[in-house]
């Protein structure tokens, strides 16, 4: 006698899927035992958690270092230390793949930070920020949320006529993940886990005059992040609960970029405005699995879109002294296959 179908505990088998037809979450393959291997589809919401947050890590970093480069510590002796209000928007993506769903997120925040000036050639800092983001999927109806609380050191100074600049920073979030695939009480698995991030960024610049108020840098840099989510567990859909695996995602991306500086107004309120170009090259693995197991222990690969390799961003910026004390700033940029993100803030000096 042949021997009888086994199967999985991800979920209770219909008579359909008993000869190899999936259910509504399963995928089924007949092996050459003509034992029946079951394994949990839609599963790329977990992937994609992580490497939302390590993109949310980079543009963070990115949004402090890049107002220290059109602001270089050298911009005048007698600089006063400033305090400066962030509210952030923005749209992080990746593309999918073969195996698994591309995947958006809409971000908002604010970040607060203070800024002391050492001598007319040095300026350090820190900052604090919470970031909010909405996650789906393009081709399934799983969606997640992440809340984050970061913090941020950072500092610039000129050397000789070069503007080295540095950021190093941390993030503590916590997710949660919805996988509907059905109408009822038992449809709907629901996991949260807790992550953590470690990210930084460092360039050196060679600011160069162009006359009339204008400057045009040239800039050099690495931007890294690593990021680890805690495995957890499923609830809300009965026998078809998975326990999933720890997540990590590592980045490393070195960079070269432009940027054209322009002065105008008086001297009492002058403006600034800018022009950003970078090409980033991602070296570390773009391949994105996490595990996940049935109830009965059997552990599958849970495939997820891929980051981008090549990175291409575009961005401008304008800031303006309003009072003796306050200026405004704005910031637009766009990562090609990456997102997007707006930046306003208010500075203080005193």
């Amino acid at each position: 006698m042949l021997p009888a179908p086994r199967r999985s505990a991800a979920a209770p088998i219909s008579s359909s899927a008993a000869v190899g037809r999936p259910t509504a979450r399963l995928s089924a393959s007949e092996a050459p035992s003509t034992a029946t291997t079951i394994a949990p589809v839609d599963t790329s919401i977990y992937t994609a958690l992580g490497p939302a947050a390590a993109l949310d890590a980079q543009a963070f970093d990115a949004a402090l270092l890049d107002r220290l480069a059109t602001a270089p510590a050298s911009a005048g002796a007698g600089a006063h230390d400033g305090m400066w209000a962030t509210l952030t928007d923005g749209y992080a993506r990746a593309d999918g793949s073969g195996t698994a769903s591309a995947f958006g997120a809409h971000r908002y925040g604010f970040a607060a930070d203070f800024d002391h000036h050492v001598g007319d050639r040095t300026l350090i800092g820190g900052a604090i920020g919470y970031e909010h983001d909405d996650i789906g999927e393009s081709s399934t109806p799983d969606t997640g949320k992440l809340d984050t609380i970061r913090f941020a050191a950072y500092g610039s100074r000129m050397l000789g006529p070069i503007d080295a600049s540095a950021v190093f920073g941390y993030g503590s979030g916590w997710a949660s993940e919805k996988r509907p695939f059905g109408a009822g009480s038992n449809s709907t698995p629901e996991g949260s886990n807790w992550l953590q991030a470690l990210s930084g960024k460092a360039q050196a610049g060679l600011p160069l005059p162009l006359g009339g108020n204008t400057v045009l840098e040239p800039r050099a840099g690495l931007h890294w992040a690593w990021l680890h989510g805690q495995g957890f567990t499923e609830s809300g859909s009965g026998g078809q609960n998975l326990a999933v695996g720890a997540d990590t995602v590592h980045s490393a991306q070195p960079y070269v970029g432009l940027t054209l500086m322009h002065a105008f107004g008086t001297a009492d309120k002058p403006v600034n405005v800018h022009l950003d170009l970078d090409y980033a090259r991602e070296l570390a693995g773009r391949t994105r699995t996490v595990t996940v197991f049935a109830q009965d222990g059997t552990a599958f690969a849970a495939p997820g879109a891929p980051l981008a390799r090549d990175i291409v961003s575009l961005g401008t910026g304008v800031r303006a002294q309003i009072g003796q004390s306050w200026s405004v700033s704005g910031e637009a940029s766009t990562q090609f296959r990456e997102g997007s993100m707006v930046h306003v803030q208010l500075n203080y000096r005193f």
